[in-house]
């Protein structure tokens, strides 16, 4: 298992007291590269686009720089031939690696959705919504399959996708030892 988090590694191998497994698996932070203001804004800002649309091979879309902080790393990761089965992309916002990951590997793109992210926006009024909406109703299109927190925010994607998004219900916060889920 190799993760990419945004976390300090050692953070993560606090958790290895509760979860052993962790202790074996590979991480890469992006903690290591670290974020720089640097001394002129605007030129950084106007940098971190171009590098965004050379990284994405698109013009559209802002640049995103949690993705401009992690793009090193993931792509760092799929150059290593390893030949990865899946990758979890674990927030909505993380669909935008899919391209890259695409680029690099043939692994099942799973999406572990801890919400259905266009009810929130709808409760809060995001103006967001309707790109989050129109985010979450092509999951069928980016990725391969889905977890899901419940039966019902999996009912929903399946639902906002037409019936073509394949998913399973894995409850966010519970322990579930010993059991594989090979069916997603």
């Amino acid at each position: 298992v190799t993760l990419i988090t945004q976390q300090p590694q050692e953070h993560v191998l606090e958790a290895a007291k509760e979860f052993p497994a962790i202790a074996g698996m590979k991480i890469h932070s992006t903690q290591a590269k670290g974020r720089s203001a640097g001394s002129f804004p605007l030129l950084n800002k106007i940098s971190n686009a171009i590098k965004y649309r050379w990284y994405k091979r698109s013009l559209r879309g802002p640049a995103d720089s949690d993705f401009l902080l992690y793009y090193p790393v993931l792509k760092k990761v799929l150059s290593t031939g390893v030949d990865f089965k899946a990758v979890v992309l674990e927030k909505l916002a993380t669909l935008n690696a899919i391209s890259i990951i695409r680029r690099y590997s043939n692994a099942h793109i799973i999406y572990d959705a801890h919400n259905v992210d266009t009810h929130i926006a709808k409760l809060e009024n995001s103006p967001y919504l309707s790109l989050i909406s129109e985010t979450e109703k092509g999951l069928h299109k980016t990725v391969n399959s889905i977890f899901a927190c419940s039966p019902g925010d999996l009912n929903d994607f399946v639902s906002m996708n037409e019936g073509k998004l394949k998913g399973m219900v894995i409850p966010n916060g519970v322990h579930l030892y010993g059991q594989c889920f090979n069916e997603a």
